[in-house]
């Protein structure tokens, strides 16, 4: 981990000076993810970025959420998911790829076959490639607003 590091350390000067092109992704203080384990965000919390788009944890207005990072799929803390459903009996799951083929659609089955019917919805990107242009990609992903009316659709 400690070569990770110091190799990314190393990307970020040469990217900074303008010595590398183009984009650079760097997971620094990601390096030892424990696998198949959930963590619960408190109010305020960061979701770290992921894919290189940089996600918030936020209190939308009128929405209360109760966060959860599943960090890894596979193995995916199914114990951490269902205690939250339990609690709160809403399920909106948010991640940055199309709905055909994704995971959100297990992770909500595997809150169905733990906890029994609930409300769920899936916030995705649209159904299509992701685009080139930064400004188109970052149209295409789920937004925040999006987020926010998803988990108003379950109130």
């Amino acid at each position: 981990m400690l070569r990770i590091r110091l190799f990314e350390d190393a990307v970020l000067r040469l990217f900074l000076a303008n010595e590398v092109e183009g984009t650079t992704h760097l997971c620094q203080g990601r390096e030892a993810d424990p696998v198949g384990v959930c963590s619960a965000l408190e109010p305020g919390d960061t979701v770290p970025p992921r894919t290189g788009a940089q996600c918030r944890a936020r209190t939308a207005e009128g929405v209360a959420a109760e966060v959860v990072d599943l960090r890894t799929l596979r193995a995916l803390d199914v114990t951490t998911i269902a205690e939250s459903v339990s609690r709160t009996g809403r399920l909106v799951v948010v991640e940055e790829v199309p709905p055909t083929g994704g995971y959100a659609a297990d992770v909500i089955a595997s809150a169905v076959e733990r906890v029994g019917p609930l409300a769920a919805r899936r916030v995705t990107m649209s159904d299509l490639p992701i685009p080139f242009a930064r400004t188109l990609e970052d149209a295409a992903l789920p937004s925040a607003d999006a987020v926010a009316a998803a988990a108003r659709l379950l109130s």
